[in-house]
């Protein structure tokens, strides 16, 4: 990656220190020691790449860093600092638009892959808002042909938009990129067997693969908390459904896969999130990869316990049939083979491509 501008606003110990680690990992660097003289830095040069800044640093002054940031650099990721002692104030932070929050005193290797992960995802913004305008500017094209070409050319962005935001979550979570292939594998199977048609397909599997996306918006300190997550930070997690909503909502092509992602972790009984959608209110995309879903979660190895059997998963889908899972879509995959699940599990292990979506 090229060298990208950043903006450390924090007292100046840490500031040096911070300063040295991303110089050597190739970044520009330029460091103020208050949240005022921060502001005077966005406004001279606005063309920040990322800021990070001390939580007590947001505060002083009067200066509301954050919202300043959100109103006048919407597209400047902001990585909070905070002390263990200030975690929660750091998790407000990040509810109120901050992208993500480290507690002092870091460590280099979670600095440079937090860094790494907002850069990619500010990329990924801006990649975006460049092909709705190139939509908008050529939707008024007198020459069908030219449109026409357009259209195709955006379409044919979609491999790109899918490769980089599995990138996103390769950075994030590694494993969760292996998971997100078992399990379009799995919804495209059963989606095949209820007799979707191959565009409902497409749909489904699109919003099957990138069904984690979201999660790129929750702190590394939740997701890799290893005791249970207090009441916030539950709250905070629970939300990614809708941050991937929001992200994938506004590119080409993936606006009715961003439905699956809303709803994914919705239950048939209502007892889900988000929105707490009930039986037929939720997407019949989401039903089917909510199956599918559970299915490789039951025949994964977990840290608390070992991965189940085939038919042990079917008696566990089976007893929450009406529950958490549309009974229409259980009795389907209740009827299909163990060998196809097992078979798909093989194949996508041999893999060393990305699944194509058919």
């Amino acid at each position: 990656m090229s060298a990208q501008r950043i903006l450390v606003i924090e007292e100046s110990t840490v500031a040096a220190a911070l300063t040295t680690a991303l110089t050597e990992a190739g970044h520009s660097v330029t460091a103020v020691a208050s949240a005022a003289k921060g502001v005077e830095a966005l406004a001279s040069t606005p063309e920040y790449d990322l800021i990070i800044a001390g939580l007590s640093m947001t505060q002083a002054d009067g200066v509301h860093l954050l919202d300043r940031c959100k109103q006048e650099h919407p597209d400047i990721p902001v990585i909070v600092l905070a002390a263990a002692k200030d975690a929660p104030q750091a998790l407000t932070a990040v509810r109120e638009g901050a992208y993500d929050f480290l507690v002092k005193p870091l460590d280099h290797d979670p600095l440079i892959l937090a860094v790494s992960r907002a850069l990619e995802h500010r990329r990924l913004k801006r990649e975006n808002q460049a092909y709705r305008v190139s939509a908008a500017q050529s939707s008024g094209a007198q020459d069908p042909e030219h449109l026409r070409q357009v259209m195709t050319n955006l379409q044919q962005s979609y491999d790109l938009t899918l490769e980089i935001a599995a990138d996103l979550q390769n950075l994030k979570d590694a494993e969760s990129v292996a998971h997100a292939k078992r399990v379009t594998a799995f919804t495209i199977a059963l989606s095949r067997a209820l007799g979707l048609s191959s565009e409902d397909i497409r749909v489904v599997a699109r919003g099957a693969m990138l069904h984690d996306i979201g999660m790129i918006a929750v702190p590394d300190a939740i997701i890799q908390k290893p005791g249970p997550l207090t009441a916030t930070e539950m709250r905070i997690l629970r939300e990614h459904s809708f941050h991937g909503y929001q992200v994938l909502k506004k590119i080409p092509f993936l606006s009715e896969a961003a439905e699956v992602v809303y709803a994914h972790e919705e239950r048939y009984d209502g007892t889900g999130f988000p929105r707490g959608l009930k039986g037929q209110a939720i997407p019949m995309g989401a039903r089917i990869f909510c199956v599918a879903h559970a299915l490789d979660a039951i025949l994964t190895d977990r840290p608390y316990r070992q991965a189940k059997s085939l038919p042990e998963a079917r008696v566990e889908i089976a007893q929450l049939a009406g529950k958490q899972f549309d009974p229409a879509v259980v009795r389907v995959f209740l009827d299909m083979p163990d060998r196809v699940w097992a078979n798909l599990r093989s194949e996508i292990e041999k893999q060393a491509q990305g699944l194509p979506i058919p």
